[in-house]
């Protein structure tokens, strides 16, 4: 008799744990009720009173509006006037007719639908509400905003217990001056936090980002963003494969495949890390960083382990560090590190620094082997600082303030040099490189003679003086002119042995020759990166 009454009980329990799972709607106030079997068999029509809605609920969910007409046996009902849906404390609905089907718990609300969620107000003309699975959906146009920030697009999903909204075709977020347009994002409301699953462009004040894929805090303005992901301000982009970028602090960092393109100054820097400063204007780029001038109608291409850019563009000045190679069609030049300076035209080519105690353990060959070289047609140039003077985006002219050094590979024999040195050089450029150079203070000289008929070597000059003039044409050594208390003499070949035809830091360095803007970095593409 126990067993059986202990039975009886737990069958009583399932029977109210089943009964209180699928929980019919319950009618907690109605001003009337109706019963019309002819028009509206199976259905109880609820009316409001003068001072009260009707109102219902079922498992938590309360629903008041004007009118009703409930299906008790299907579980279901359809509400009519000044509906209101209230879920707890954090979801509350109006609109002006829903539908509710008790069974599956969703409702769907039309005409002047407005989700109010305590963060933000949504507004629609249809919306679903799927309790089961805690998401509410909209398939037509929908307009999200609070006091800052407005969203629209043609549907989306909000997931009620994360806060979150998926849009869908045709986003658009204004707040204040920022705009986005994007075709599928993520907005949760509680951190303003956005997630683009989609082509994005971000337009603000001073700036317009573009992406296929990325994050952005609209309170904070600030993001990351990946795929096709671009920032455009003051006349410059900055592209790469992913992008950081914080509008308060006026930054932004990029990695893989940058590209920094500066419109206004006909400029590019390519690298494979690079920070930006919007503020100061500079850009820090890593990592076989390349920048490329317009100059004379043609490219300047730089490259260099780090090249740093900073002020304004009436007073830029770029570095470059470490691995420094230059090409240009009239030269190419390779150097430790180098100094543009955009406002002087001027670019300075340096050596690292040899301490005054390493100057007595290197030999002058040595030293000069480390010292910035310039290559212009045939002739090879080196010393302690090169500079390149640059007018009108035109390369003018060239210095070298110490140890200058030019040597010639002899066409007819390449163990043969023609060798100059002196203290500093001027050189004036032309469209085909060099036209001429001027050698100042302690003056030498090692030139190659042939005869004009048979081509035979027929002497050597050696010569020294106070400063000499050289003159090019067709890309080499055509005529010297010396001054001031020159002294030289023609030696016949056999007379001078190979270890005295080279001057005192004479090395040559021919091997080293860039030849092509593709020889900087083999394995870079710069066809894409020539404006």
């Amino acid at each position: 008799m126990k067993n059986l009454v202990v039975l009886y009980l737990l069958f009583l329990i399932s029977c109210i744990s089943s009964f209180s799972q699928n929980k019919e709607v319950e009618i907690i106030y109605a001003g009337s009720l109706e019963i019309d079997k002819k028009n509206y068999p199976g259905y109880k029509i609820l009316k409001k009173s003068n001072t009260k809605q009707v109102h219902l609920l079922h498992n938590g969910l309360e629903i008041w509006s004007d009118k009703v007409f409930f299906q008790q046996i299907e579980n279901n009902l359809n509400s009519y006037g000044n509906v209101v849906l209230k879920q707890g404390d954090s979801l509350i609905l109006t609109c002006d007719n829903l539908d509710y089907d008790g069974n599956t718990k969703i409702a769907i609300a039309q005409k002047n639908v407005i989700l109010d969620d305590k963060k933000m107000i949504l507004k629609t003309q249809k919306l679903y509400y799927n309790r089961n699975l805690e998401i509410v959906e909209y398939l037509e146009k929908g307009t999200l905003f609070d006091s800052a920030t407005t969203i629209q697009s043609d549907k989306g999903i909000y997931y009620t217990t994360q806060n979150k909204y998926r849009f869908e075709s045709n986003v658009n977020v204004k707040r204040n001056d920022l705009n986005i347009k994007s075709s599928k994002m993520d907005f949760y409301t509680s951190s303003n936090k956005s997630f683009f699953l989609g082509p994005t462009t971000i337009i603000g004040e001073d700036y317009i980002i573009n992406c296929d894929n990325g994050l952005y805090e609209i309170e904070g303005k600030k993001g990351f963003f990946k795929k096709n992901a671009s920032i455009k301000y003051n006349f410059k982009e900055l592209v790469g494969d992913s992008i950081f970028f914080d509008k308060e602090l006026g930054f932004a960092s990029a990695k893989d495949n940058i590209k920094l393109t500066d419109t206004l100054n006909n400029s590019i820097i390519t690298g494979t890390f690079g920070k930006v400063f919007k503020d100061s204007d500079s850009v820090m780029i890593t990592h076989k960083a390349v920048a490329i001038n317009l100059i004379d109608k043609d490219s300047l291409f730089i490259r260099a382990d780090t090249l740093i850019s900073t002020g304004k563009s009436d007073n830029r000045i770029t570095r470059g560090f470490k691995n420094v190679r230059i090409f240009k069609n009239n030269f190419s030049a390779k150097s430790d590190s180098i100094v543009f300076n955009n406002n002087e035209g001027l670019v300075k080519l340096y050596r690292n620094l040899i301490l005054k105690d390493d100057l007595d353990y290197y030999t002058p060959n040595e030293i000069s082997a480390k010292n910035p070289v310039l290559w212009s047609n045939n002739s090879q140039i080196t010393g302690d600082e090169i500079h390149i003077k640059i007018n009108d985006k035109k390369i003018d002219s060239l210095i070298i303030l110490n140890n200058s050094f030019v040597a010639e590979q002899d066409s007819l024999n390449l163990k043969n040099f023609n060798q100059l040195k002196g203290i500093r050089l001027e050189g004036k450029f032309g469209l085909n490189g060099l036209e001429e150079i001027d050698l100042i203070k302690n003056t030498e000289m090692i030139y190659y003679l042939y005869d004009d008929n048979n081509l035979e070597l027929t002497g050597i000059d050696k010569a020294i003086c106070s400063s000499m003039k050289i003159i090019f044409e067709e890309k080499s050594i055509s005529e010297m002119i010396f001054f001031t208390d020159p002294d030289g003499t023609t030696f016949p070949p056999d007379e001078i042995p190979e270890n005295s035809r080279k001057l005192i830091g004479f090395f040559w360095r021919g091997d080293e020759k860039i030849k092509s803007k593709d020889e900087i970095y083999h394995e870079f593409d710069f066809k894409k990166f020539v404006p």
